[in-house]
Formats: C-alpha cells, sequence, structure tokens
C-alpha cells in the first residue's frame, strides 16, 4: 500500500496524523509493508523520528528509505 503524506499541501502536523492513521490501519489489514511518500523537507524528517518512536514501541517491525528514493519511506510492519 502506498500513502502520500506530503503532497497535498499538508502541514507537519496533519501529515504525522496521516501518518499515524496509515500505520494503524495497515497493522489492522493483511500488508505487511506500508510506502509512505514523505518528499524531501520537514515532513520527511518528522516522518522519521516518528517511525523511530513507533519501532521503539513495537508498533512497527522497521522502516527505511526506498534505495535511492530519499522521498519515500518503505515501513515493515508484521
Amino acid at each position: 500500500m502506498t500513502v502520500d503524506i506530503a503532497h497535498n499541501f499538508e502541514t507537519v502536523s496533519e501529515a504525522m496524523a496521516k501518518l499515524e492513521r496509515n500505520v494503524q490501519a495497515s497493522r489492522q489489514g493483511i500488508a505487511q509493508y506500508l510506502r509512505l511518500v514523505v518528499g524531501s523537507g520537514l515532513i520527511r524528517d518528522s516522518a522519521m523520528v516518528r517511525l523511530m518512536d513507533l519501532q521503539h514501541r513495537q508498533s512497527i517491525l522497521s522502516y527505511t528509505m526506498e534505495g535511492k528514493n530519499s522521498g519515500a519511506i518503505v515501513v515493515t510492519l508484521k
């Protein structure tokens, strides 16, 4: 599943809320991975911090940049 949280004029707080909603919804479904399109600015930086926290709380397994595309993050949910 792919979700763009950065390119519809979202504020950082709106993008983080969208990130949280989609991680939670994806965890409740059958998806193993979630691809987040985060862009290259403050939203990406905030998403990395939020994902680090979610991993620490064991809400996600891991996350990584999508290869050479620094504007997308792949989250491993299960």
